[in-house]
């Protein structure tokens, strides 16, 4: 990209948005309390990953709770997408999760840290879900165009900052410190454009 802007007699150089965003997304999930309840997420979710008895027993329940029959989905650390990916799946399958672990079916193979989950990590995690859903959104339509150019990205760019990234007063701290990060490393990464 660098090579191509120089023959072209460009100098300056966009960087590629979707890594940007992947960026910026990672620092917002580098926030401790968001590291905590992600790593708990990834507990449970390796849990029903690794072991064949328990596997089944989500879907199974999710039948029987009227909810759609899909597995877990656990997250890559090089890719932020994935990550909200078993978060929005987490959440939508969390009382059949619950039921699971909860039942006696389990007790002499699940570990006693599978139950760490509280009410608040449960509205924190489906804060998190709503704030990341805009990076998700942008990510997946910068990599869905063949040419996304730059009358695309600097408007999105502006959008996330702007508006959709701005602190309102019904943020938890929580969620004002993710906006936080991704607006910091947005406007450090594209300060020059």
């Amino acid at each position: 990209m660098d090579k191509a802007g120089t023959l072209l007699g460009c100098n300056f150089h966009i960087k590629c948005y979707a890594h940007t965003i992947n960026l910026a997304a990672q620092k917002c999930l580098k926030i401790r309390r968001i590291e905590l309840l992600f790593s708990r997420i990834r507990r449970i979710v390796g849990f029903f990953h690794r072991s064949t008895t328990a596997a089944a027993k989500p879907r199974s329940q999710a039948e029987l709770l009227g909810l759609p029959d899909h597995n877990l989905i656990a997250d890559v650390p090089t890719r932020w997408n994935c990550t909200y990916d078993m978060i929005s799946r987490f959440l939508e399958m969390q009382c059949a999760i619950i039921a699971v672990l909860r039942s006696k079916d389990l007790a002499k193979i699940k570990d006693k840290d599978l139950n760490t989950l509280t009410d608040d990590d449960m509205c924190l995690a489906n804060e998190v879900k709503v704030c990341l859903k805009p990076l998700k959104v942008v990510t997946t339509t910068l990599c869905a165009e063949s040419v996304p150019t730059i009358y695309v990205i600097m408007p999105l760019h502006r959008k996330l900052i702007d508006s959709i990234f701005q602190h309102s007063d019904d943020d938890s701290l929580v969620i004002a410190q993710m906006k936080r990060a991704v607006v910091d490393d947005l406007q450090d990464r594209y300060k020059k454009h």
